[in-house]
């Protein structure tokens, strides 16, 4: 029998339900995709053995971080729920598992997706020998066939990309590559420059050789290029989306949605990503979306193995918890613990919050000296330390003064040449800019602070100079790594209870120091019951038996209980004691072979079949079978398996829930967008719509409302554009004092944003009016006014002290891009006035060091 629905197919045998992968049991299908991440026990490892053979024993880390995430099976079942209908069009199959590597592809029905060895001279050859995961992520590209590559940072995933552009190049075609920052893009071109030559980069501040073969660009300039149709986009054969996990980032991973969706089918496409639990799902995406086979290469491998210490206060050192072996040392996080249970002064900090000179104050510079100390005892530089803000990195490289890591007079003087040529760009003023006077000291001892408050060219510096192993302690703000490559992100903030005085730390991403969470997880049983009515269709199949077995099973006649009463242990009893009795009146019955006796010749079937037997004789001759506790728990084992089937259908009703209020948001958008006449009851896009399709670098719908109503119009540049600094200022801070000119500008532009917040809320579309108000922050409003006016930088930096360097160059970056496509939309409503107004704006705003070019370029 064959079930056309979601229903596993099985077969009979011996009177016991039979899964065609080889799982046996009482009315059970064992699935060894787990579904849930929780710890196995006894039983999870009995039935893990008895239908995959394995021996007895709780599977290592490395093991389990070599099978496939179960998080994206849950996360592939969610996409299947939203598009429920698109599974039906696609399949997905397991290539190869090997040795810290699993390859698996997503392909259409109809498509062919196998493999075929290249016949040819490599694209390009590599000096050392390739990883596995590279082999089989090169042979996709061979074939024409997208990829994703999930690995650890420095695991080699650039190696794959550099095979995809050697080979567009081979080919004639041309070539993205795309990153996510300015950047990364800046530092990506001069990697490919000179690797082949033909390459170009298109960031918004920069265009260098845009009729190159290969061509650098962030992906919003891809994005904007796909949305003006650009020409480029037909000689297209391959697209490399650098770390494309940013596409869960909540702002900005919508340009990866709409650039991956505008992309034509005939382009092909190489994803690098660090190590994602719904790889799965975003190639079933991708095989849906563009109706091709998308592959997926997942490897753990980390070139160099991750070590965990663990620093107490107070301790005399560090505790390694975790070792190169993965090995969770429970001994050695208590013994580091015992350090902290001991410790008055942390016990004071946690009750009464930070105290000034208190050693155990959070970020007090004595435990990081400490630390640093040790690391270099131990001869484990160079080193990278995380903290909560840019002050506190700056203060802990200040509070190693006393320390010098560059005992070596050569090496110092490249840094200082090094750096020297550097600034050699900017103004004789703007060398003299207190950030750049104070950083070179710190380079010359091999300290770096990184953070976005410098200077981008003192980045870049840092940035080289810890590439060439100068930089052995360098500070960097929020973020911490933790253990199995995942990345703990911190906000802190002031304690909002009076009584709790200190700080309070929101976790957004917390991966437990725990070697059991590194593996996959334990198999799934699903009940064998039967399916709905009307849902299932059946087939027919006539199949040879000999009559006499027939004879002898009809004679057998037991009584059953009542259907709704099937799963009760004590009906089931029942009826193992009814069938035991009627073997005994009538006798051995034959088993049936489907081979011999049925001549079932399908060679899928005989293969299930001798995996069931096989499973079968494990089953006998397992050393628990005759456990006293072995019943006991197997039937915990169901019951925890049966409630994770109910949690999993829970899961699936609240997604389904969950998909019909994004439907509702999607309905409550387009009634906003027909309340300001942004499109018509028809959905057709009004001049109004197109103006804003102009802007994507802020809120385009506010914008377009002060553009139609002239608020510009009688504005000059510099105006203009402090006004429009409320729109991509990031700083936090207290309102500052504005001239009366710009507070009246600021004014007008809350009034425009209180109405649509108000069309937002009259369209039943929630919204919070005043953190919406809150969110167009005035701070850079006077900087960006004294900018334009033609003040110079170490002005402007004197008159804000509170403000950094890389801050306001940042701003002044964004809004330049802002400024660039107010131009257009200026252009597209046909206002000549307020066209001049921004393009002078964006002239007077680009000069100095604030435009300075990459030292990467």
């Amino acid at each position: 029998m064959s079930n056309e629905n979601e229903m596993d197919d099985c077969v009979v045998a011996n009177g016991k339900a039979k899964d065609i992968n080889g799982a046996a049991g009482d009315a059970s299908i064992i699935d060894d995709e787990g579904d849930e991440d929780v710890e196995m026990d006894e039983a999870d490892e009995l039935l893990q053995q008895l239908t995959t053979g394995n021996t007895l024993k709780r599977p290592s880390d490395s093991d389990m971080e070599a099978q496939p995430s179960k998080s994206a099976r849950l996360a592939e079942d969610d996409f299947m729920g939203r598009f429920g209908t698109l599974k039906e069009n696609y399949y997905t199959k397991r290539i190869d598992v090997s040795e810290n590597c699993i390859h698996e592809v997503v392909c259409p029905i109809g498509v062919n997706a196998e493999l075929v060895d290249r016949q040819t001279e490599p694209a390009k050859k590599y000096p050392f020998p390739l990883d596995v995961f590279q082999k089989k992520s090169i042979n996709c590209i061979d074939n024409n066939q997208s990829v994703l590559v999930s690995a650890h940072t420095s695991a080699g995933k650039t190696v794959v990309a550099l095979y995809a552009i050697a080979l567009a190049l081979k080919n004639k075609q041309r070539v993205i590559y795309t990153s996510p920052i300015k950047a990364l893009s800046n530092q990506k071109y001069r990697e490919l420059y000179k690797e082949f030559g033909d390459v170009g980069l298109m960031t918004g501040d920069v265009t260098i050789n845009p009729e190159a073969s290969c061509i650098v660009m962030t992906t919003e300039i891809l994005r904007s290029m796909l949305y003006r149709g650009s020409s480029l986009m037909h000689e297209i054969g391959w697209v490399v989306f650098d770390e494309i996990h940013y596409m869960r980032d909540k702002e900005r991973g919508v340009v990866w949605e709409e650039t991956i969706i505008m992309l034509a089918d005939s382009v092909h496409f190489v994803f690098l990503s660090a190590t994602i639990p719904n790889a799965l799902q975003f190639a079933s995406w991708i095989c849906a979306l563009h109706h091709q086979p998308c592959h997926v290469v997942y490897t753990d491998y980390r070139p160099t193995p991750l070590r965990h210490f663990v620093y107490p206060v107070g301790a005399p050192g560090l505790y390694e918890v975790v070792g190169v072996d993965g090995v969770f040392r429970q001994n050695k996080l208590a013994e580091a613990m015992s350090h902290l249970s001991t410790s008055d002064s942390v016990d004071a900090a946690t009750r009464e919050g930070p105290r000034r000179n208190d050693p155990a104050m959070e970020g007090d510079p004595r435990n990081v000296l400490t630390i640093i100390r040790t690391i270099q005892e131990k001869d484990l530089l160079p080193c990278i330390i995380f903290s909560f803000s840019r002050k506190e990195c700056e203060n802990y490289a200040k509070s190693l003064k006393d320390m010098d890591f560059i005992k070596d007079s050569g090496i110092k003087s490249v840094i200082k040449t090094i750096f020297n040529n550097a600034v050699e760009c900017l103004s004789e003023e703007d060398r003299s800019l207190p950030q750049v006077t104070s950083v070179l000291p710190h380079l010359l001892r091999g300290i770096g602070v990184h953070h976005s408050g410098l200077l981008p060219i003192l980045k870049e510096v840092i940035e080289i100079l810890f590439g060439e192993g100068f930089i052995k302690v360098c500070f960097l703000p929020f973020g911490l790594l933790f253990g199995y490559g995942a990345v703990v992100s911190y906000d802190r903030s002031q304690n909002p209870d009076p009584n709790k005085p200190g700080f309070v730390y929101k976790v957004s991403v917390l991966l437990k120091l725990d070697a059991e969470l590194a593996r996959s997880g334990p198999i799934t049983v699903e009940r064998l019951q039967p399916p709905p009515n009307g849902r299932v269709a059946w087939t027919a199949e006539a199949v040879p038996v000999l009559l006499e077995n027939i004879t002898k099973i009809s004679r057998i006649k037991i009584k059953m209980p009542p259907a709704h009463n099937l799963q009760s242990p004590e009906s089931r009893k029942a009826i193992v004691g009814n069938v035991n009795e009627a073997i005994k009146r009538v006798g051995k019955v034959e088993e049936l072979d489907p081979i011999t006796t049925m001549k079932i010749m399908d060679k899928s079937f005989i293969e299930d079949f001798k995996r069931l037997q096989q499973s079968e004789q494990r089953y006998k001759s397992h050393e628990l079978k005759n456990d006293p506790n072995f019943k006991k728990l197997y039937h915990q084992f169901e019951q925890k398996e049966h409630m994770k089937q109910e949690l999993a259908e829970l899961r699936q009703e609240f997604k389904k829930a969950q998909s019909e209020t994004l439907l509702a948001d999607l309905e409550a958008r387009k009634r906003v967008l027909r309340r300001l006449d942004y499109c018509s009851e028809g959905d057709i896009i009004t001049q109004k719509g197109r103006v804003a399709c102009e802007i994507s670098a802020a809120d385009e719908l506010l914008l377009t409302e002060m553009i139609f109503d002239n608020v510009f119009r009688n504005l000059d540049a510099a105006t203009s554009a402090a006004l429009l600094s409320c729109f991509i200022c990031q700083e936090k801070g207290n309102t500052p004092k504005l001239a009366e000119v710009l507070s009246g500008c600021l004014r007008t532009m809350q009034g425009f944003a209180r109405r649509i917040a108000q069309a937002t809320k009259d369209s039943l579309m929630e919204i919070d009016e005043d953190e919406y108000i809150d969110s167009f922050k005035p701070q850079m409003m006077d900087v960006v006014y004294s900018w334009i006016q033609g003040k110079s930088f170490s002005e402007i930096c004197g008159e804000n002290s509170e403000l950094f360097e890389g801050s306001i160059i940042r701003c002044f970056r964004r809004l330049e891009e802002l400024l660039r496509q107010m131009v257009g939309a200026a252009k597209s409503m046909g206002s000549e006035n307020m066209e001049q107004t921004f393009e002078e704006a964006r002239l007077k705003l680009k000069r100095d060091i604030v435009f300075a070019a990459s030292l990467y370029l």
